[in-house]
């Protein structure tokens, strides 16, 4: 039994190593590739004429499908709002369920290109992608979080064996992409997944809440009490995920609990999610 703690244990090392150091490669490789290549758009692949410095990586079409610019959202779980819905009010989905996050925000709805977008950085070739998403969502929570104290950036966890079998991570990316916008300390590791949970977007709502119940815990070692956390990942449908997550740290002993994501999902009815 020990031996196979001690394999299990060593495996994910690796697994937690191997991403960071394959990142590092490939960004490396695409980094020389830009200095004989122009730089072209993360999404499409178009050339671009100038890279602004702290910018996204992203051409003025795929920037107007990706962002749509005036959207009105739910300040409380980023839903997009119905027609003549109040904007401090909460939405139809907000009071019906309770959250243990206090707020969350998002690029936008996950659908069309936005939708296309988050799939594919769930691969690493894609990664620049990510870190240009991971600008955007930062802009995002620098305008609608402005109010509100950030003590810490959190990323959702990842399984070891999904991390080593992706050889991606992107909720840690865009963590650590909104750290170095907004100047905020990373804790990468206070979260950690204890059990490999089966893929929430093929379960439906109320079996995704039955597959994360229990699933994380917070590290030892962190001070988080009375600590707000900003929780980041890409994707939020139901909210099972970041709930649970935001139910431990509020357990652990942090403040509030806020959510930053690049893409809210939300149903084909949804009362919101029209033009």
């Amino acid at each position: 039994m020990r031996i196979m703690q001690v394999r299990e244990w060593f495996t994910a090392q690796v697994a937690v190593a191997w991403v960071p150091l394959r990142r590092t490669v490939t960004m490396s490789g695409r980094a020389l590739g830009q200095l004989l290549l122009p730089p072209a758009c993360a999404y499409c692949g178009t050339a671009l004429s100038a890279q602004p410095v702290g910018r996204p990586c992203l051409c003025g079409e795929c920037l107007a499908g990706l962002v749509r610019v005036g959207r009105r959202a739910c300040r409380y779980c980023a839903s997009p709002l119905p027609r003549l819905w109040p904007d401090d009010a909460r939405c139809p989905r907000c009071r019906r369920r309770r959250y243990h996050f206090s707020r969350a925000v998002a690029v936008g709805v996950y659908r069309d290109e936005l939708q296309q977008a988050v799939v594919a950085m769930k691969h690493p070739i894609c990664e620049p992608l990510t870190y240009s998403m991971g600008l955007l969502l930062a802009e995002t929570v620098a305008a609608h979080l402005a109010e509100e104290r950030v003590d810490l950036i959190v990323p959702v966890p990842m399984h070891w064996r999904r991390r080593l079998s992706r050889g991606t991570y992107p909720a840690q990316l865009l963590a650590q992409v909104i750290g170095g916008v907004l100047q905020r300390p990373l804790a990468l590791r206070v979260l950690r997944c204890r059990r490999k949970v089966r893929k929430q977007g093929t379960l439906r709502p109320h079996e995704r809440l039955r597959n994360v119940r229990g699933a994380f815990s917070v590290s030892a070692g962190y001070a988080i009490t009375d600590a707000n956390v900003l929780l980041v990942d890409d994707v939020m449908t139901t909210g099972a995920t970041a709930n649970e997550a935001a139910r431990m740290l509020r357990q652990a002993g942090a403040g509030d609990v806020f959510v930053a994501v690049v893409a809210r999902g939300v149903g084909i009815d949804w009362p919101g999610s029209g033009p």
